[in-house]
């Protein structure tokens, strides 16, 4: 055997020529990065405008509201979107267990449980979201084409003074507007 010394093995092992960096293979890469990251990022922040009427209950509920359309009850109104449907009537006595506001009768159909002003919003308001999706084309899990559909998702604030039977009128409306899904807004009670 012929013993070689170090500086030779270190010769041998020497790549000819100089080493150039991969430039496409590098992007390749930092764009799928990027787009596993474009898709597993999630934000927790929901923008919506509370009124300074309203008194909000509170809760111990974790969950955070989400998108869908908004209806705000406050002690005196209800508005839709940020436009005002309805002024609620003043009752003659306060009742003890609620606000001193009814909803006139003239305003509800369907044995007095639907609001007619607040269902006609709900309606053209479905009929624009359904306008949009008819134009709309997704791809589900499988990566088949299909037209998204309207889930009617509906947040609900309400003070915490508004009586039950108006809220119950108002998720009737709702749900006979097509709106399947509710979601009261409340304060989350620190334990």
């Amino acid at each position: 055997m012929r013993p070689t010394s170090i500086l030779s093995r270190r010769k041998r092992r020497r790549i000819n020529g100089g080493f150039e960096l991969q430039l496409t293979s590098m992007m390749d890469v930092l764009v799928i990065i990027l787009v596993f990251m474009l898709k597993s990022y999630s934000t927790n922040a929901v923008n919506f405008a509370a009124s300074g009427k309203i008194q909000f209950p509170t809760s111990l509920a974790e969950e955070l509201p989400g998108d869908g359309a908004h209806v705000i009850i406050e002690p005196d109104s209800i508005s839709f979107d940020g436009e005002k449907v309805l002024n609620f009537t003043t009752l003659p006595e306060p009742s003890v267990t609620g606000s001193g506001y009814t909803i006139d009768e003239t305003q509800l159909a369907d044995g007095k449980h639907r609001i007619v002003p607040l269902y006609d919003a709900l309606v053209r308001a479905r009929d624009r979201v359904e306008l949009m999706m008819s134009k709309a084309v997704v791809r589900d899990e499988k990566g088949n084409l299909k037209k998204p559909t309207f889930h009617g998702t509906l947040i609900i604030q309400a003070d915490k003074d508004v009586r039950y039977d108006i809220l119950k009128k108002i998720m009737f409306t709702a749900g006979s507007a097509g709106y399947k899904t509710f979601k009261l807004v409340t304060l989350r009670k620190e334990t």
